[in-house]
Parts: structure tokens; C-alpha cells; sequence
């Protein structure tokens, strides 16, 4: 899976400008929702933590450790 969010306006610029730096240990929080289909009911939200991996020319999240 491929999380991206940005407003439409930045990902042009994010296309093009490729040279910044790729930071890593950059904690990122993901709190993830859903219903249930078959009865619309929420289910408990699950909340991660994880911290960017740069990988050659990609970044990936690999998830933090519960205690730090």
C-alpha cells in the first residue's frame, strides 16, 4: 500500500523537485478509521507510529518501536 496525501497544487512540485535530502527517523502518526460493510458500524480506530526509512530513491515507513 501507498499512502500520498497532498493538495493538488504541491504535486506537481513534488514531482519535480527531487533533490531535497531524504530525512531519516521522521516520526509519522497514522490513525486508520473504518466501517464494517455489512452493518456501517465503526470499528475501533488503530493508531501507529512509524519513522521514515529512506531506500535508494524511495521512502518507506517502517513502524516505531512501542517504546521509543
Amino acid at each position: 500500500m501507498v499512502l500520498q496525501y497532498a493538495n493538488p497544487y504541491l504535486l506537481p512540485e513534488q514531482a519535480i523537485n527531487q533533490t531535497h535530502l531524504k530525512t531519516a527517523r521522521t516520526p509519522v502518526e497514522v490513525t486508520f478509521e473504518a466501517r464494517r460493510e455489512d452493518t456501517n458500524e465503526w470499528l475501533p480506530t488503530v493508531t501507529k507510529r512509524y519513522v521514515v526509512a529512506p531506500d535508494g530513491d524511495a521512502i518507506t515507513l517502517t513502524e516505531a518501536d512501542a517504546d521509543g
